[in-house]
C-alpha cells in the first residue's frame, strides 16, 4: 500500500503520507484542480520530513458513513442514484484509475444539496489483478452498505417499518443484479427508483404451440410446476407418451428473485441457450428465455 492514512481534523481535512515524490501522479493533481472538481476533492501536499503528505479539504461535505442513519429511504435511494451517476461518469475517463478511488462509505461526502464528491490519491501504483471488476464489487458493497443502514438507525431514523423492510428487499434486489447482470448501473438506478418493489412482484410466461398461438402464464409467489403430467403441473411442454409423463422443472419466488429448478431431467432445462444444473435454484427475469422439456418460453 503505497499510502498511509494519517489523521481528520474536525471532520474536514484527510491526509495520506507518501514514500516520496516520484509517487505522486502531477498530471492527476491537475486533473483533480480541473474536469476532476466534479467529482473529487482537490489535492494538495507538502513535504513531510523525507515523505510527501496529501491533503483532500471537504469542508461543507459529510460522509456517508456518519449521515446515512439520519437519512429516510427516499433520501438514500436518491444519493445513491446520485452516486451511481458519478460512477459512470468516471467509467467516460480511461486516465482515471478506479483503484486509486477510495470506496468506503467514509471516504464518499455528501452536501446539504445531495451533491457527491469522492477522495481519489493521485499516485503510481502497481495494478492487482483485475481491477476493473475489483472496483465494481466495491461500489456494489457501498451500496448494499446504505440500504442496509435503513435498518439500524434507532432514535435518528425518520423510517418506517414499511421503508425499513423495502430497503431490504432494494438491498438483496442489488444483490441479485450483482450476480445476474454485474455493473450495469442503468439497472441498479432503475431499482433505486423504487418501482422494483411493485414491478417484479409477478412475470409472465410465454410461449407458442406449433400452430403459432401464444400461450401466457403469469406466475407471482407461489410455486409453478412445469411439464407433462397435467395432474401435477399448472404449465405444459410438448406431448409425450403417456408412459413418460413427468415435471420437468419448477418457477419459485425465494424472496430475493425468481428462479428455476430442474428435477434431474434427461432433457435438461435451459436459460438463455445454457443448460443449468439439477436441483439448484438459478435466479430469472425479464427477458430471460427458457427451454423445458423441448419446449420454449419468453419471461416479459
Amino acid at each position: 500500500m503505497p499510502f498511509l492514512e494519517t489523521k481528520r481534523r474536525g471532520g474536514f481535512m484527510r491526509e495520506f503520507l507518501l514514500d516520496g515524490e516520484e509517487m505522486i501522479d502531477h498530471d492527476m493533481v491537475s486533473f483533480l484542480k480541473g474536469k476532476g472538481e466534479r467529482f473529487f476533492f482537490p489535492c494538495k501536499w507538502i513535504r513531510y520530513n523525507d515523505r510527501k503528505k496529501l491533503f483532500f479539504f471537504n469542508e461543507g461535505f459529510y460522509s456517508l458513513g456518519s449521515v446515512r442513519k439520519a437519512y429516510t429511504l427516499d433520501e438514500i435511494c436518491e444519493v445513491i442514484k446520485r452516486f451511481l451517476s458519478v460512477v459512470k461518469e468516471l467509467e467516460k475517463y480511461p486516465e482515471i484509475a478506479k483503484e486509486n478511488v477510495i470506496w468506503d462509505l467514509d471516504s464518499i461526502y455528501v452536501d446539504e444539496k445531495k451533491n457527491i464528491r469522492l477522495i481519489y490519491l493521485p499516485v503510481y501504483r502497481e495494478k492487482d489483478g483485475d481491477t476493473d471488476n475489483i472496483y465494481k464489487k466495491r461500489v456494489y458493497a457501498l451500496i448494499e452498505g446504505l440500504l442496509k443502514g435503513t435498518e439500524s438507525a434507532g432514535e435518528m431514523s425518520k423510517n418506517s417499518e414499511k421503508d425499513i423492510n423495502d430497503g431490504e428487499l432494494l438491498r438483496r434486489r442489488v444483490v441479485f443484479q450483482e450476480v445476474k447482470s454485474f455493473g450495469n448501473w442503468d439497472e441498479v438506478l432503475e431499482t433505486m427508483n423504487r418501482n422494483i418493489l411493485q414491478d417484479d412482484s409477478m412475470i409472465i410466461l410465454q410461449t407458442k404451440n406449433e400452430n403459432g398461438e401464444v400461450f401466457s402464464y403469469t406466475i407471482s409467489d407461489e410455486e409453478v410446476m412445469i411439464g407433462s403430467d397435467p395432474g401435477k403441473c399448472q404449465i405444459p411442454v410438448e406431448k409425450q407418451d403417456d408412459d413418460n409423463k413427468k415435471t420437468e422443472a419448477k418457477i419459485g419466488w425465494n424472496g430475493i428473485n425468481f428462479y428455476i429448478y430442474d428435477f434431474e431431467t434427461e432433457s435438461g432445462t435451459f436459460v438463455n441457450n445454457t443448460r443449468i444444473a439439477s436441483e439448484v435454484q438459478v435466479p430469472i427475469g425479464r427477458g430471460s428465455s427458457l427451454r423445458i422439456g423441448g419446449t420454449e418460453f419468453l419471461i416479459i
